[in-house]
C-alpha cells in the first residue's frame, strides 16, 4: 500500500539585526527554503519605539512594519503597523509570497 507522504512546509528563518543608524531591531531573511535564493526581492521588518497612547508617556513600546521591494521595477509595499512581531512576520511573509507570484523570474534556483 502506497501512502503519500507530504513534506512539512519549510518555515522561514528570520535573522535578527539592528539598524546601523539608531540601533533599533530589524529582521530579514534570504529565501523561503534552502533550494531558492531571492536576489531581486528584498524583505525587511523595521522597529519603531513610540507611544501606544499619546497622552501616556509610560506607554512606549515597539511597533513593527514589514517592507517588501522588487528592485528591478522599483516596486515596494509596506504592511500595516503591528504591536506583535509574530503577526508582522506572518503578514510580511504573505506580502513576500505575493511578490514571488508577481515576479516569478526574480526567484532563481541555485
Amino acid at each position: 500500500m502506497n501512502t503519500l507522504i507530504t513534506k512539512p512546509q519549510n518555515k522561514i528563518k528570520w535573522d535578527k539585526g539592528e539598524d546601523f543608524m539608531d540601533g533599533l531591531l530589524r529582521y530579514t531573511f534570504e529565501g523561503r527554503d534552502p533550494s531558492y535564493t531571492v536576489s531581486d526581492i528584498k524583505v525587511v521588518i523595521t522597529t519603531e519605539r513610540k507611544r501606544k497612547y499619546w497622552h501616556d508617556s509610560q506607554s512606549v513600546k515597539n511597533f513593527y512594519t514589514g517592507y517588501v521591494r522588487h528592485e528591478p521595477t522599483e516596486t515596494a509595499d509596506y504592511t500595516e503597523e503591528f504591536e506583535s512581531i509574530a503577526q508582522c512576520k506572518k503578514e510580511t511573509e504573505k506580502l513576500f509570497n505575493e511578490y514571488c507570484e508577481l515576479f516569478p523570474n526574480s526567484i532563481e534556483a541555485y
